[in-house]
């Protein structure tokens, strides 16, 4: 009935309650409670008349602050509210509120009213400044906009000068105010900067005493008991690769050649789900975790160290456990057959992508990997075969630069280089890819619940925009309807000699829908495949933790099939649901952090020159990324015309010079600015290469 009421707004206008109650026929009493909880969600009353909720006339959104002003912003839009309400209203409020025309015929919201302040508290830094007998501490959480909030003698709580600390907000009926909670870190603490967003992000970084008091028990090696019914891989070569630093290490691999030719790829995972129990307090503060945070000095981890860096991790020369995916791969890299099965293994090697980059180019001589060095080769011989078949079929390789930090013992960015992805970080990507798809499609053949990892295709209207960018870059885009992932492959490949690549790369990137895990096989588009999940990270990821629980209980051991059936039957959703939530505050963390240090290095070389490429192009400026991965923005006010924003082809043009900046253009930009806490970079275009 809900619905109904909808429709018939939508049809006929604004209506009374009474001809509501006319067009469905319920009783007074019945449809009161209805409109009740539709109210503030769904519709709102003007005067006698109830208005969609729809951001036509009546609005719902969020209010913002910028540049001192509050804004609404509602789908993607921002709509100015007048200063007349700058007393009623405050940063991060929700509001509902209505269009109106201001006396120069301008749009402008019109609070309806408050429903409530969805900022309870942020992240500062302390100052001495001072406004009304009243500290003003700095605000550096990105979650809000305000520049400074006041703080009194009486709720420091201890902070001083330069302190970073988290503030509980006090609303009055005209002002916002900040009291201490408890100090973050100390001006020269290490580390301090980062761990002021983690707080910020609301993630969780510490682990509960209900947590440790679970493992305090936990043995560094496995229980002997535990091997049996399991099957002893050890007389294997078994190699892990990973990145140097990396500690929790939860995948290896092994390769043999067959009689027949055939490959046969071994990867084997750490069997986390034989000490992650379902339902305890070590698996719900997983769960609530759902992933790995990765950051630029410090990993903020799904498990305790214990586990993640010690009886879970495939280390060098011990005993572990792991569910493990067997798989026979002909020539063409076909799957010929293919086993799962619980075992235990003891890894050869802990060797790194560097070493065995060495290897593949020739350059390494020591003798200490003599004994894997022919199967590394096989290896490498497999890993073109699997990846000339995902391109085959249409898979899509995004060419896109992410930094890596260089970070000396005082937490300073000393040097921002692009993340290397060679021969080894390729192996280890398709071998994973290859594990994660067999592991799909035999749980969705079996017709087993399964958190698969879906990439659904790119919407029509976002491929349009796209057109005239490509045209601009020499590509013909024919037709958005029904795309394949090969158009989008083809398009790479166009342009991957070009100066325009990254940004374009970029572009396209954005345009393409998010991967998240649902419990329904939608398939993954970028990769062109039909089955899709994570299977292969279960230290880091709660969906790959979840994946074993299902093989084991439904696949391998079958004691209570039916019942646990059911069972996993109703948890997958939610499961999948939590675990896509918690991978996206994860990216927006990262990158909140990326953004911070690429501010802090870019301080050190205000009025110094580079060479960069427009990646992106706003009505307010340009976007350009640096040959070093950082990106800043050259805003219109620091440009010499006045500029037409032309939205269709993302373009900005002179009105006097006509001099047209267009996405992948070449230029020499001067640092002119960089601010740490408001994680911004600003250059000037030194000269435009066209």
């Amino acid at each position: 009935m809900r619905d109904e009421i909808i429709e018939l707004i939508k049809k006929y206008g604004p209506l009374s309650f009474d001809s509501i109650g006319k067009f469905t026929h319920l009783s007074s009493e019945i449809l009161a409670k209805l409109i009740y909880e539709m109210e503030d969600e769904d519709i709102y009353k003007i005067g006698k008349l109830y208005h969609l909720i729809d951001n036509d006339r009546v609005l719902k959104g969020t209010v913002i602050y910028k540049n001192g002003y509050p804004y609404l912003k509602y789908d993607n839009e921002l709509l100015f509210i007048p200063k007349t309400y700058m007393d009623k209203v405050f940063d991060g409020d929700i509001i509902i509120g209505e269009k109106k025309r201001d006396n120069k015929n301008r749009l402008e919201c019109h609070i309806l009213k408050n429903l409530g302040h969805s900022i309870k508290s942020l992240v500062a830094i302390a100052s001495k400044k001072m406004y009304h007998k009243n500290y003003l501490f700095k605000v550096i959480d990105p979650n809000s906009n305000y520049d400074e909030i006041e703080v009194s003698f009486k709720n420091l709580n201890g902070a001083s000068n330069g302190d970073y600390v988290l503030l509980d907000l006090e609303y009055t009926k005209d002002n916002v105010y900040g009291r201490v909670n408890h100090i973050i870190g100390h001006n020269n603490d290490v580390g301090a900067d980062i761990l002021s967003l983690v707080e910020a992000s609301h993630v969780p970084y510490q682990f509960s005493n209900d947590v440790y008091n679970e493992i305090k028990d936990l043995k560094t090696l496995v229980d002997p008991a535990h091997l049996v019914d399991r099957v002893d891989y050890t007389n294997k070569k078994i190699i892990t690769i990973d990145g140097i630093t990396a500690k929790d290490l939860d995948d290896a691999i092994s390769l043999e050649i067959l009689d027949n030719g055939n490959y046969e790829l071994g990867v084997y995972i750490a069997d986390v789900s034989h000490y992650v129990v379902e339902n305890t307090k070590l698996d719900l503060e997983a769960l609530e975790r759902g992933t790995s945070i990765y950051l630029a000095d410090r990993v903020i981890p799904m498990l305790p160290e214990k586990l993640s860096n010690g009886i879970c991790s495939l280390n060098e020369g011990v005993i572990r456990l792991t569910l493990s995916c067997i798989m026979e791969i002909n020539k063409s890299g076909n799957l010929v057959s293919s086993r799962i099965e619980k075992g235990y293994i003891r890894s050869l090697h802990r060797m790194d992508y560097d070493t065995v980059n060495d290897i593949f180019n020739g350059i390494y001589f020591e003798t200490n990997y003599d004994d894997v060095k022919d199967m590394l080769f096989n290896m490498l011989e497999l890993s073109k075969i699997l990846r000339r078949k995902r391109y085959l079929r249409g898979g899509i390789e995004f060419d896109t630069v992410e930094s890596e930090f260089i970070i000396n013992d005082k937490g300073f960015v000393t040097d921002i280089i692009p993340r290397k992805r060679d021969k080894a970080e390729m192996l280890i990507e398709d071998f994973m890819l290859m594990a994660n798809e067999t592991v799909a499609e035999t749980l969705n053949r079996l017709d087993y619940p399964c958190c698969y990892r879906i990439h659904e295709k790119p919407s029509e209207e976002k491929l349009e925009a796209l057109k005239p960018i490509l045209t601009n870059a020499g590509i013909k885009l024919k037709s958005t309807k029904e795309i394949k992932p090969k158009v989008i492959q083809n398009i790479l490949e166009k342009i991957k000699d070009t100066d325009k690549k990254m940004a374009l790369n970029s572009l396209i990137l954005r345009s393409m829908a998010k991967a998240k895990y649902d419990e329904r096989n939608l398939g993954h588009y970028g990769l062109a495949s039909d089955y899709y999940c994570h299977f292969t990270s279960p230290i880091r990821r709660y969906p790959d933790l979840e994946t074993h629980r299902i093989i084991h209980k439904l696949l391998l051991d079958n004691t209570n099939f039916e019942e646990e059936l059911v069972h996993f039957n109703s948890v997958v959703s939610y499961i999948c649901s939590q675990s896509s939530k918690c991978e996206r505050l994860a990216i927006e963390l990262e990158r909140q952090v990326d953004d911070m240090k690429c501010a802090e290095y870019m301080e050190g070389f205000i009025n110094k020159s580079f060479k960069g490429v427009i990646s992106s192009v706003t009505s307010f400026g340009l976007f350009i990324m640096l040959d070093n991965s950082v990106e800043g923005l050259c805003h219109v006010k620091n440009m010499p015309d006045f500029y037409q924003f032309d939205q269709k082809n993302l373009t900005l043009t002179g009105e006097f010079s006509k001099e047209v900046y267009n996405i992948g253009d070449r230029v020499k930009i001067r640092v002119i600015g960089a601010n740490k806490f408001k994680r911004e970079i600003d250059f000037m275009i030194e000269k435009h290469y066209v």
